[in-house]
């Protein structure tokens, strides 16, 4: 068979081709991750959403995260704003997780009850912070 001039062998031109879409493929801008929902709950699986507590239980923070790397930082701090045995304000803890896509578990408990009052849940994403919620101890 002959060739053409000019024209490149099949092989030569599958393997430029190949090399056309891997080039392609990794020059395509990456998502940004975001925060889809995020909800407070009874249990670590989310499925008993609240927003009051007693002062004995757990308090589980559940973050939905779509479109986010391997790299994605997610902080949770969890914040006492207004009770009368904790300063206002006053932190209480605090949770950092480099993750990815996926749903991420946070969790505070206490060895004693907790004072009743009003709390909140700060979620950071990537060092911004992009959700507040807050919650009650009765």
């Amino acid at each position: 068979m002959k060739r053409l001039s000019g024209m490149p062998s099949t092989k030569f031109g599958y393997l430029v081709g190949f090399f056309l879409l891997v080039s392609l493929a990794c020059n395509f801008p990456t998502a940004n991750p975001r925060i889809d929902n995020v909800y407070l709950a009874k249990d670590f699986e989310g499925k008993q959403p609240v927003q009051i507590y007693t002062p004995d239980e757990i308090i589980f923070g559940i973050v939905e995260l779509v479109d986010s790397p391997m790299e994605t930082n997610i902080r949770a701090v969890w914040i006492a704003s207004d009770t009368d045995a904790i300063d206002s304000n006053f932190q209480i803890y605090e949770a950092e997780i480099v993750t990815s896509s996926g749903i991420v578990h946070f969790e505070l408990s206490n060895d004693f009850p907790w004072p009743k009052g009003t709390y909140r849940l700060d979620i950071y994403l990537n060092g911004e912070l992009e959700r507040i919620l807050e919650f009650d101890v009765q």
